[in-house]
């Protein structure tokens, strides 16, 4: 299950920062970072401590890789599964 905490992630999609070059891109998307991390604070503090109220021995992540692969494809992103045991990647 994800927790509610995770839905932040629905967000970051809107970042967008086509038409931009160089540093300005880096800049816009800092800004725009900042934006989101500030409104969704204490969603991101609230998954912080769920992530860490359930620790995993390193490469056996399977609840943490779960709630991040359930973000990722509410976002609309296509999560490859099952690599390197309970990996994750991105296509």
């Amino acid at each position: 299950m994800i927790p509610a905490s995770a839905k932040i992630f629905e967000t970051l999609p809107l970042i967008g920062i086509a038409g931009q070059s160089g540093n300005q891109k880096f800049e816009s998307l800092l800004v725009k970072l900042e934006k989101i991390i500030d409104e969704k604070r204490s969603d991101l503090i609230e998954l912080f401590y769920d992530l860490h109220k359930h620790p995993e021995v390193s490469g056996k992540e399977m609840r943490t890789s779960g709630i991040i692969a359930g973000c990722l494809r509410e976002m609309g992103i296509e999560v490859k599964t099952g690599i390197g045991g309970y990996g994750r990647d991105l296509l």
